[in-house]
């Protein structure tokens, strides 16, 4: 029965990724009436909810994220689900997302309290773990935004990988950090899914920033986003 259940969410996942809505919510529908107590039950409602966003419903997408929420509030899909519900009733409106070179990049991602290392350097290997950096001007955007962006967009993409996001704050730079790329083949393949994306929809003023965990380290340690910078074009020439 488990092996059924997971085949038929993996089928109904991979009709939301080609956006056949409507196979989704009959699935969906079969599903409630068939196998109303599968531990799966609140990922394919979930998967109901979203496909009102390809159609353009948002009443229903509203109706089914509640319905989530209340049914299934421990289900590990219901936290997303609770922000997606407030951002509607605050009246959300975000856009594709646009870099931001404004910004000002002498800042230092140092902990109070923390050391600082001037002879750190930074290290050219890409078969390392790597980390996605989303910055923008603190207070700019809204992090719940962009939070379940994100979320919603890992969801939607990685049926199995997870991935870690945490917020950094620096005075007036703020960064979601997503963790846990093997490599940079990985990060690569991430922006290649992000760029072919139908329904990510990132805050305007988004920098995007690839590093190794390494380098990013260097960065905790005292040298800023402009040493950096400057180190990737005379190491790569970009």
């Amino acid at each position: 029965m488990a092996a059924q259940e997971d085949s038929l969410y993996i089928t109904t996942y991979n009709a939301y990724i080609a956006n056949e809505s409507q196979k989704v919510h009959d699935t969906y529908h079969w599903v409630s009436e068939h196998w109303p107590l599968t531990r799966l039950m609140p990922k394919f409602l979930f998967l109901h909810a979203l496909s009102y966003v390809q159609e353009g419903d948002t009443e229903s997408f509203r109706e089914s994220l509640e319905q989530l929420t209340a049914t299934y509030p421990s289900s590990d899909v219901s936290p997303l689900a609770s922000q997606m519900v407030k951002g509607i009733h605050e009246g959300r409106n975000v856009q594709k997302g646009a870099t931001n070179k404004g910004m000002t990049w002498n800042s230092t991602l140092q902990q109070e309290g923390s050391e600082a290392d001037s002879t750190v350097i930074f290290i050219d290997n890409d078969d390392i773990p790597h980390l996605l950096l989303l910055a923008y001007k603190t207070d700019s955007i809204s992090q719940n935004d962009l939070l379940f962006e994100i979320a919603k967009f890992n969801f939607e993409n990685y049926l199995v990988k997870d991935f870690d996001l945490e917020i950094m704050t620096t005075g007036e730079l703020s960064i979601l950090i997503v963790s846990k790329f093997d490599n940079i083949d990985a990060l690569i393949e991430y922006h290649d899914r992000m760029d072919h994306s139908a329904t990510l929809s990132l805050p305007e003023g988004i920098y995007m920033i690839d590093i190794s965990e390494t380098n990013f380290r260097a960065l905790l340690k005292g040298r800023t986003f402009d040493d950096y910078f400057q180190w990737v074009k005379e190491t790569y020439g970009i």
